[in-house]
C-alpha cells in the first residue's frame, strides 16, 4: 500500500484528534460544550437551539413566530436542492396536515437528482473544477466532466464522507480498484496543465504537485499551508521542511504538465455500458456464421487454398527496381495529373524526359525507402514480374506523397494524397499474366522527403493466416478456425452488408467507451522520485531530501504505515 493511500487515513485521525503541543489555538482538540440552560425549552427542538435561545433570552429578545408551511417549504427547497418548490408542491404540503408531512419533504428534496447538483458545487469550488487547463492558452478540458458527474453520483447516494475522501485521494491505490474509484481520483487532475511551447514541463508538474497540497490541506483541514512552501508558517505549526514531506505524498504520480493529459482512462457511463454490451451482443451475433453461410465460407477459403497453391506454382520471378526522376512541373497537381513519357512506354535504354533511368538494385521489397525529393514532381519506379502461369496476387504498397500504378500499361490505381511513406498504405488485387508482366509506379511528391513501400503477397492475409489457409478446414482447431472466420468476415464480398453491421458495431462500441478522464495513476517502484525540500520554494533549488509525512501538529501516521 502506497503513502498516498494513508493520507486519508492521517487526514481522519487529524480531524478526530488534531492537538498541538505548543498550545496553538487552530489546533486544539474539539471538546463537546455544556448546553445552556434556557427558560423555554419546549421551544427547542435541536440541541443548537439552545444557544440561540440563551442569546435571545439574555438580550431580552423572543425567537421569531414559526414561518408558514408554504415559507418553510420554499426556504427548504432552496437550501436543499437551489430550486424553488412549485406551486403544485406547495398546495399539496399545505393541504397535507398528517404526521411526517415536514419529513416526507426532506426526504423528497433530498432524492430529487438536483440535490446532488446543488451540492456539488460547494465541492467543486473546493476542488479548484474547470472544464478548461489554464495558463496562457487555456484550451478544453474535454473530459474532465466525468469527475464532475462522479462528484454528483456520490452526493446523491449519500456517500459516507470518509471513503469520499479516500476514493478522490487515493482511489486508484485501493485493492483491485472499481472504474468508478479510479475516476474519483481526477479530484487532483484539476491542476492545471501548460501547453505553451518553450515552458519547462517539470516546472509545472512541479506546480501542480505544489497545488495538490495546498488544495488537499485547506479543502479536508481547513489549514492554508501555501507560504510554508517558501519558509516556515508565519502562524500556524507547519514548517517548510513538512511542507515537502506532504508534498512527497503527490510526487510519485504519473502525470508530467503533457498536453495529452496521460495518464486518462477510457470511463464510460452507466448508461454507456448498458448500450456498448447491447452492441457487443448484436456484435457476436454478426460474427457467428449462420447455416447459411457456413458454405459460403467453406467455399471461400477453398478458393484461398487454391489461390495459394496458384502461387507457389506460379514462381513469381521479380527483376531489380529501375528508377527517373525527378520529373517537374508547375505544380503538385500538375506533376500528378501529367502523362509524362513513361507512362506510355518504359524506355530503358534511352532518355525520357530527359533523363536516364537509373538500375536500383538496393531497393528491397518489404521496407520503406525514402530520399529527399524535389518539390512537384514524379519519381518513376519500373521493374518486370515473370510467372510461370497466370495468378492472382496483391501488391502492397505505400508512397510519399501521391501514387499510381500501371500494369502491362493498364492504370490500375491512382490515389491523391499527401503523407509520409508506409507499409500497406495501398492493397491492389490484380492478376498477373503467364510470362512477362511490366510494373510501372509513379510516386509524385509535392515537398521534402519521397518515398515508396513494395511488397507482393498472394493474398491481403499476413502470414499466419496464409498458413492457416493453405489447410484443409478439418484440420484447425477453434482458434484457428476463429481467425480464418474474421479474415472471411473482412473480405468476402457476399457478406457486404454484414461487414457493414459490424464495423458501425464495433465504431459505436468504441465511442460507447466513455470519455478519456484524466486521473492519478502511481509511478512504477523503480522510477519513484526523490523529493527534496525546495530552497524558497523553488523547485531548481534542491535542499535536503524528504520523505512522506504529515506535520507533527497532527497526530503520527502508524509506526508500521510504509512510506
Amino acid at each position: 500500500m502506497q503513502a498516498r493511500l494513508l493520507l486519508p487515513l492521517a487526514l481522519s485521525l487529524a480531524v478526530l484528534r488534531a492537538q498541538d503541543p505548543a498550545g496553538h489555538w487552530a489546533y486544539q482538540p474539539v471538546v463537546q460544550p455544556q448546553l445552556p440552560a434556557v427558560e423555554q425549552q419546549d421551544w427547542c427542538q435541536q440541541p443548537l437551539d439552545r444557544f440561540v435561545l440563551a442569546r435571545l433570552e439574555r438580550e431580552g429578545l423572543q425567537p421569531a413566530a414559526a414561518a408558514s408551511r408554504a415559507r418553510w417549504l420554499r426556504r427548504v427547497a432552496l437550501d436543499l436542492v437551489g430550486l424553488p418548490p412549485t406551486p403544485e408542491q406547495v398546495r399539496a404540503f399545505v393541504a397535507d396536515r398528517s404526521e411526517g408531512a415536514y419529513a416526507r419533504q426532506v426526504d423528497r428534496l433530498l432524492e430529487d437528482p438536483a440535490f446532488g447538483e446543488r451540492w456539488a458545487l460547494v465541492w467543486l469550488d473546493m476542488a479548484r473544477y474547470a472544464d478548461s487547463r489554464g495558463y496562457e492558452a487555456d484550451a478544453l478540458r474535454h473530459n474532465i466532466w466525468r469527475w464532475r458527474d462522479w462528484v454528483i453520483d456520490a452526493i446523491q447516494r449519500d456517500m459516507p464522507f470518509d471513503q469520499f475522501t479516500i476514493e478522490q485521494l487515493a482511489g486508484d491505490l485501493l485493492p483491485d480498484p472499481t472504474l468508478e474509484q479510479q475516476v474519483a481520483t481526477a479530484f487532483h487532475r484539476n491542476t492545471m496543465t501548460n501547453t505553451e511551447g518553450g515552458t519547462d514541463d517539470e516546472e509545472f508538474r512541479s506546480a501542480a504537485v505544489v497545488d495538490r497540497v495546498n488544495t488537499t490541506m485547506s479543502v479536508w483541514m481547513g489549514s492554508t499551508v501555501a507560504c510554508a512552501q517558501c519558509h516556515d508558517h508565519k502562524y500556524d505549526p507547519i514548517s517548510h521542511r513538512e511542507y515537502f514531506e506532504l508534498f512527497d505524498f503527490f510526487n510519485q504520480t504519473e502525470d508530467r504538465d503533457r498536453g495529452d493529459e496521460a495518464p486518462t482512462l477510457r470511463a464510460p457511463t452507466a448508461t454507456q455500458l448498458v448500450r456498448a454490451q447491447e452492441l457487443e451482443d448484436e456484435l457476436q451475433q454478426a460474427l457467428a456464421l449462420g447455416s447459411e453461410q457456413q458454405a459460403v465460407f467453406e467455399d471461400w477459403t477453398a478458393a484461398q487454398r487454391a489461390r495459394l497453391t496458384a502461387f507457389a506454382g506460379a514462381n513469381v520471378q521479380s527483376s531489380d527496381w529501375h528508377e527517373l526522376g525527378p520529373v517537374s512541373a508547375a505544380s503538385f497537381d500538375a506533376a500528378y495529373r501529367a502523362e509524362f513519357a513513361p507512362v506510355a512506354s518504359v524506355q530503358l535504354d534511352e532518355e525520357q524526359e530527359g533523363l536516364r533511368w537509373q538500375a536500383r538494385p538496393d531497393l528491397q521489397d518489404g521496407k520503406v525507402h525514402t530520399w529527399q525529393g524535389a518539390a512537384n514532381a514524379t519519381y518513376f519506379l519500373y521493374r518486370t514480374l515473370t510467372v510461370a502461369e497466370a495468378t492472382d496476387v496483391v501488391l502492397r504498397l505505400g508512397s510519399d506523397d501521391a501514387i499510381a500504378v500501371y500494369l502491362n500499361g493498364e492504370k490500375l490505381m491512382a490515389h491523391k494524397v499527401s503523407r509520409a511513406a508506409g507499409a500497406d498504405q495501398e492493397l491492389v488485387d490484380v492478376q498477373l499474366r503467364a510470362g512477362t508482366n511490366e510494373l510501372l509506379l509513379a510516386v509524385t511528391n509535392g515537398g521534402g522527403l519521397c518515398g515508396f513501400y513494395f511488397r507482393l503477397t498472394a493474398t491481403s492475409f499476413d502470414a499466419p493466416t496464409n498458413a492457416l489457409l493453405s489447410r484443409d478446414l478439418a484440420g484447425v482447431d477453434a482458434g484457428q478456425h476463429e481467425t480464418l472466420t474474421a479474415a472471411f468476415l473482412s473480405t468476402a464480398p457476399e457478406l457486404a452488408q454484414t461487414r457493414g453491421r459490424i464495423e458501425r458495431a464495433r465504431a459505436e462500441i468504441d465511442r460507447l467507451q466513455g470519455p478519456a478522464v484524466p486521473v492519478m495513476r502511481e509511478l512504477p517502484s523503480e522510477q519513484r522520485r526523490a523529493t527534496h525540500v525546495h530552497l524558497r520554494g523553488s523547485f531548481l533549488s534542491k535542499g535536503d531530501e524528504v520523505a512522506a509525512a504529515v506535520p507533527a501538529v497532527f497526530p503520527a501516521m502508524p509506526d508500521d504505515a510504509p512510506r
